[in-house]
């Protein structure tokens, strides 16, 4: 299982997993424990529906 996050360039990964990390944390663990997650296993965050 991975997490694929959307709507965000690859240079701005880090300042966005920074700025968003414990967010993110909360996301994928409610994520998980929903089982929502694609055939494949992939959990799919939109970066853009984060933004404050």
């Amino acid at each position: 299982m991975h997490c694929h996050v959307r709507g965000i360039a690859i240079g701005d990964m880090d300042e966005f997993y920074q700025a968003n990390q414990f967010d993110l944390e909360e996301i994928i663990s409610e994520l998980v424990e929903n089982e929502q997650w694609d055939e494949n296993g992939v959990i799919h965050i939109n970066a853009k529906s984060m933004e404050a």
